[in-house]
Order: structure tokens, then sequence, then C-alpha cells
């Protein structure tokens, strides 16, 4: 009997649930679009079916699910009567908070407005700085200005500045700021199992604080091991970005991966045991899931747990597993119950990573299995080019830019981070339990010599910046990946060069299709940390005004190179909006068009987009 996760063909279904996902967001889950999509798709299913063909009826019977799960996971929307644009003091429970450098992001889930009950409904609330203490299960009392996060937020038919996606894969459907001097806890964090792995990985923090590690190592630990991103200084981070080994800073597929590696290791005895050397396959995924909890269940460890899980399973149900399979089998999972992971960037790069080393690392190794050394050399140095291989459309979408010292970068991670771990951790496993400083010494030297590599390349041209392109552009770079990878397994040399040929043509002309600025002039209104910001776009020249005068943030730097922008003007003495323009707080009545030369008492809503006449400032 074949083993159903390994060779079930779940492709097809996961082909079948995007199709549904993208035909809901296209529709905007309005009722009429999402009963449309979903007898469509039945009535296929039905077709095939009696047809006999199985296979594809799944797979319409997928995208009706995937049309139906991402209207059901739409988040709710916050009444009516507080986005009036004024401030409100609500109060609710802190499901989850992120540290950053100078402010918090916390999903709070509010069930009170102005001393009334209201509708719970999910907000993402940036704090402006790192005072008071919040916690994961606090429940808190703030005063701020909410605004709704409609389903595909546009004016003139253009997208919004920040995409409704960013929230709605974390359930939320309102965004807000708030400084920290205005958040008051009313009761400390909760005991429920809910926040248990919170609570687990505030406690191994703190084990590591006692620890006898020096400062640098402490927080590379807290940074790699627990994925406190706050814990690494912002020149570090911005360094490993630019080496292309960001996925350390954050509890990915590599640390998942890691841990149940060194579990398979470690029970490597028990393979010569008839039977049993599959059974510690179970084993590993019942650790990673300890790691996870660990770590304190971040979205990215539990993705990556879920992909992990199904191929130990799948391997140990049957030794010859289908890694691609149990990719597809993880990406419903995770897609089941938020289909709106599908537009998160770590999904996409998660996934995308996995496909790519799927795709590219086996074939690319000169030596076979049987050569046991020289084939784990180069396993070594091809794993992270296949994986950046596989990213490398979302890389271009999300970051756009492109490391160029990711190998060599990613040669001494595979060497020398799993050794730190090892070290680092005993230390402190050790440490607690009162054995000498000594202990710590080996991980302390490495922590400095990390520390002393990023000081070394600071300031360097470590990558490829600004490279935008369109849509169009993103896809064909990845159909050519595609068929470089059907090329790699094309027996013919006729048509494994016809098949090089075309990726070759359809990268050169993807990376060629670069963002053109729209015709006339474009107004755009947003705010950062509670300031407005407005700017005009004549052609590919943007002018940036502010009303404290300081530089707009790297998001809205990436919204107007997207955009078309080659430069971005801050004219001198820009503190303060252009003369053509008041910005007022008041009711949502924004009008979608603003005209002539003197706009007077106009309101403008925050994170949109408007049109101005052409020739008109």
């Amino acid at each position: 009997m074949k083993a159903p996760l390994s060779k079930a063909p779940c492709s097809v279904l996961l082909a079948g649930m995007l199709c549904g996902i993208i035909c809901c967001v296209a529709v905007r889950a309005s009722l009429a679009g999402v009963w449309l999509a979903t007898g469509a798709a039945i009535f296929l299913t039905a077709v095939l079916a009696w047809r006999g063909q199985w296979l594809m009826a799944m797979g319409a019977c997928f995208a009706a699910v995937g049309v139906l799960a991402t209207a059901a996971h739409v988040p709710t929307s916050p009444p009516s009567v507080l986005t009036d644009g004024r401030m409100h003091t609500l109060t609710g429970a802190v499901e989850r908070i992120e540290t950053r450098a100078n402010s918090r992001l916390a999903e709070i889930m509010v069930d009170s407005a102005d001393g009334r009950a209201v509708h719970g409904f999910k907000l993402l609330l940036t704090v402006g700085d790192l005072t008071p203490g919040i916690e994961d299960g606090d429940r808190v009392r703030f005063r701020c200005s909410i605004e709704a996060v409609t389903f595909g937020d546009a004016a003139d038919g253009e997208w919004a500045l920040i995409p409704y996606s960013y929230f709605y894969s974390r359930g939320a459907g309102a965004q807000a700021f708030c400084p920290g001097k205005d958040i008051l806890v009313t009761a400390q964090g909760g005991n429920s199992l809910r926040y248990l792995p919170q609570r687990i990985a505030r406690d191994r923090a703190e084990l590591i604080a006692r620890s006898s590690l020096n400062p640098a190592a402490q927080s590379f630990l807290l940074g790699t091991l627990l994925g406190r991103r706050d814990a690494v200084g912002s020149e570090v981070r911005e360094n490993f970005n630019a080496l292309g080994v960001a996925h350390l800073l954050c509890v990915s597929g590599y640390h998942v991966g890691l841990v149940a590696w060194l579990v398979i290791l470690a029970l490597t005895p028990l393979k010569g045991l008839r039977g049993a050397g599959r059974w510690r396959n179970l084993v590993a995924a019942a650790l990673v899931w300890v790691y996870v909890l660990v770590c304190g269940a971040q979205a990215a460890a539990v993705r990556a747990g879920i992909m992990l899980s199904v191929y130990l399973l799948a391997a140990c149900i049957e030794e010859d597993a289908q890694p691609f399979n149990s990719l597809c089998v993880a990406s419903l999972i995770i897609l089941w119950f938020n289909p709106f992971q599908l537009f998160n960037a770590g999904f996409q790069l998660s996934v995308c990573a996995v496909a790519g080393i799927l795709m590219f690392a086996e074939k690319l190794n000169p030596f076979s299995r049987r050569r046991r050394v020289p084939h784990s050399i180069a396993a070594m140095i091809i794993l992270p080019v296949s994986a950046v291989a596989g990213t490398l459309p979302a890389q271009l979408a999300t970051f756009h830019s492109f490391p160029l010292y990711f190998l060599p970068a990613n040669m001494l991670i595979a060497i020398g981070f799993p050794l730190f771990l090892i070290l680092s951790t005993g230390a402190v496993t050790l440490g607690n339990i009162g054995a000498g400083a000594w202990v710590a010494a080996p991980a302390n030297w490495l922590a400095n010599g990390a520390q002393k590599l990023c000081e070394a390349v600071a300031g360097q041209q470590l990558r490829i910046e600004n490279i935008y392109i369109s849509d169009l552009g993103i896809y064909l770079v990845a159909f050519a990946l595609v068929a470089l990878a059907a090329a790699l397994r094309v027996p013919y040399r006729r048509e494994r060069t016809g098949l090089i040929v075309m990726a070759v043509l359809c990268s050169a002309v993807g990376l060629g299709f670069t963002p053109q600025p729209p015709g006339g002039a474009r107004l755009y209104a947003w705010e950062e940390r509670g300031r407005a910001f407005v700017a005009l776009q004549t052609g590919a020249k943007v002018r940036v005004f502010s009303e404290n005068g300081r530089n707009p943030g790297m998001t809205a730097e990436k919204f107007f190179y997207s955009r078309g922008v080659r430069q971005i003007v801050l004219p001198e003495g820009h503190k303060g909006l252009p003369p053509y323009l008041e910005l007022h707080k008041g009711k949502n009545n924004t009008p979608d068009t603003l005209c002539g030369q003197n706009i007077p008492n106009k309101i403008l809503r925050a994170n949109t987009m408007y049109s101005l006449n052409e020739g008109q400032e």
C-alpha cells in the first residue's frame, strides 16, 4: 500500500486551492463573487467527476475550498463609529508583541471602546517607543485614532501604500499608532495555555541572561535561537540582510531543520536496527515541536514545523518519501488555517527556498550519494545556491535587492552556526547548574569573531540595490527557474539546450520589465509612527513633505521606486506640508481626486493615493 502523504498527487490539490484564493481576492470577497466562484468550482467538480477525471475533480473541489476559506478568514472590521478620525479609549488583550529597534508592534483583540463593549476585532497597534513593558496576554487600555483596513483598499484603481494583505495575514482588520505613555497595563499576562509558548520563551531568555556568556554571545543566541531580533543591534541585522543570511535572525526552516538533523544524527545507531530506523523521524518531529514552543511559537517557526513534520511523517510511513509532495501537503495545511498567508513574504520565502532546494540541490551535485564525503562537501556549497535560486522571484518582489556574497557567507554559517549553537546552549545549561565561566569561552570566541566580521564588512557594497521589475517580470523570472529545473531532468541534449536558452531569454526579458511612472501627477498621503507625510510625483521624480521635517521610511521609499520613481527629493526647508495642501483630522470623507492649484481644507486619508490634475501643483 502506498503511503498517502508521500505518494498522493497533492500538487494538483494545492494548485486548485491557490486558484480559489486568488479568485476570492480578485472579487474582494463580495458575497455575489464568492457564491459565483464557489458554484463554478462545484459545477466543474461534478463535470470532471462524471467524466471519470477524479484527480482534476479533486483539484476543482479544492478551488471551492480555497474560495470559502478565504472569505471566512477576512478579519472583522471595527465599528464605523470608531473610524471617524477621532481619538478613542480602547481596552483589549495583547495576543502577540514584536519588539523592533525603536518601536513595537502589538496584535490586540479589542473588546471595549469608550467604556462600551464592542464586537471583538483585532487591531495592529504600532507603539512608538519601548516603554512600558508589555507582554503577550496582558490586558491594556490605550488611546488612539483607528483606521480600518479595507479589503483591496485602493484609490483611483491603484493599490494603497500599505497593502491590506500585510494586516490580513495577521488577522487584523484595523491599524493604529499610539505612544508608549498612552498605554496602561491593567492586568498582567494571562495564565492560559494559549500563552504558554511565550512564557516558555521568556523563561529561556532569562536563563540566557543569567549565563556566563558575554553580551555579544547572549545577543547572538537570543537572536538566532529564540528569534529575538531586538536583542541584536540594527547594524548587525543590516549586515546579515546584506550578506544574505538574514534567516539566522528569524526562527525559520533553517533552525527547525537543523534541530531535526541533529536529532536524527544523534539517533543514527538506530538505523541499523530492523524497522527502528524510521521511528527516529517521529522522535525528531516531536522534538521539533518542543523547539517551536521554546522559541515562542513564532509564525515562521510554526510554518517550518508543519512542513518538516509532514515530511518526517511521510518518511516514517515509507522510506522513499516524496519531499515535493510533502511540501504541497504542508502548504495546504497552512493555507487552510489562514489563506492570506499566501501573500505573506515569510511564507513565500519559506516555500520557495524549500522548492529551490528540491529542484536544484540534488541535480547540481556532481557526486553520487555513494561517495559520501565529496557528496556532503558539494551539498554544503550547493544548498545555499539552490535556496537563493528558489527565492529569487520573492527576493526581487519583496526586498528589491540581491546579495553578492551569499555563497561564502552561507558556507561560514553552515560550519560555524551549528557549532556556536551547541557550545552556547551547553554553556547556558552547565552555567545554570554551577559550572565555571570557562564553559562559555568557546561560544564567546565565536560570537566575538562574528561581531568583528560584521564590523569589517560594515559600509561595504554587499548587495545589488534597487532592483525593481514589474509583476510580469517576476513571473518570467519564476518561469525561467522552472525551465532551468526541467532542463536538469531532461535526458536529451537538444531538449536540454532548448530549455536552457528559454530560461536565459525569459530571465533577461523579465529583468528588463521595469516599472514605468504614471502620466501626469500623483499625490500621496500616509502616516509613519503618527507623523503625516505628503508626496507629489511628477514622472520619475517625487517630492516629499512631512509635518516634522523627517525623511520617509524604507517602506515608503520602496513604494515610490515600485511606482517608477528614480529620484526622491526633499526640498530645502521641507518641514511642514506643502503650501497647496492643508492636512486636517476629522471625518473620513476624503474625495478620490484632488484638483486645483490651491487645495484648502481637504481631509487626507492615511495610506491612500490621490490624483492631481496634470500640471497643477
